[in-house]
């Protein structure tokens, strides 16, 4: 079996609704300048149940829709940050109407 990267992204930002309020959530905050940090996002248990954000995030991060990146000069928190792939599909997406 080949792994495709590509079909996995497609297949989370079509059928993946629990992925895709994730995504959702951590692009707005982002955006919003108030990126959440893993443990924080772990705590949105209206999306999920802990370990499956803690599953979707790892998944997302591997196949490069969000990354652990560090923000300012604190470098014991590393926040969740969507990629310029992610931001790229929002975008795509809002000039479409997709």
């Amino acid at each position: 079996m080949v792994y495709s990267v590509e079909a996995e992204r497609k297949t989370i930002l079509q059928n993946d609704e629990i992925a895709k309020q994730l995504l959702k959530v951590i692009a707005t905050r982002h955006l919003e300048g108030k990126s959440l940090i893993v443990t924080k996002a772990m705590l949105l248990d209206d999306i999920a149940a802990a370990i499956t954000i803690h599953r979707k995030l790892s998944r997302m991060i591997r196949i490069g829709l969000i990354e652990k990146k560090f923000i300012g000069t604190d470098f014991r928190r590393k926040y969740l940050v969507p990629t310029k792939l992610y931001l790229d599909y929002l975008k795509f997406n809002s000039i479409t109407g997709k």
